[in-house]
């Protein structure tokens, strides 16, 4: 079975999401040592706290870089049809709509209507990735195909 573009549209989506993560990384890891320097010529903060600033950096670098490689995997595994790489972003997606829902109630209690908007946008492109991964030729192409009844024989008479 080929390749269903949707997928693909899904992966490329993680891919876009491995490099953003990327960028985020590197901003964290260079834009924290500069900012700690700044702070420090102004004043703001004391020369003993700059590596606590820097660190911090470090640490979103590190978190950042990671989830990189993860959507790298994901948008790998979609491409190749991995039926893990399915079940994550299935997960994922269920992630999305439940923060994008949170998203939509905290911006309309705090009279964000551009941000619900975009919340409503997460949780209908998450929404529609869900329902697009759980369709049974989507799970077919995934190597799941529909399980015999129990006990039904086979070509051969064996129950399968």
């Amino acid at each position: 079975m080929p390749r269903p573009v949707g997928v693909v549209v899904i992966a490329v989506l993680e891919f876009l999401g491995a490099a953003g993560m990327a960028l985020g990384g590197l901003v964290a890891l260079f834009g924290m040592g500069f900012l700690a320097r700044v702070l420090e010529q102004n004043g703001t903060i004391n020369s003993s706290m700059v590596p606590v600033v820097v660190g911090a950096g470090v640490l979103v670098a590190v978190f950042c870089f990671a989830c990189a490689v993860f959507f790298g995997f994901l948008g790998y595994g979609m491409l190749n049809l991995r039926n893990w790489a399915r079940i994550a972003t299935l997960v994922l997606a269920v992630l999305g709509i439940v923060l994008g829902i949170l998203g939509i109630v905290v911006g309309l209690f705090r009279f964000g209507i551009i941000s619900a908007v975009f919340s409503g946008i997460r949780v209908a492109v998450n929404g529609l990735i869900f329902w697009y991964l759980t369709q049974p030729h989507i799970k077919e192409a995934f190597g799941l195909g529909v399980l015999p009844a129990a006990g039904v024989a086979g070509p051969s008479g064996v129950p399968r």
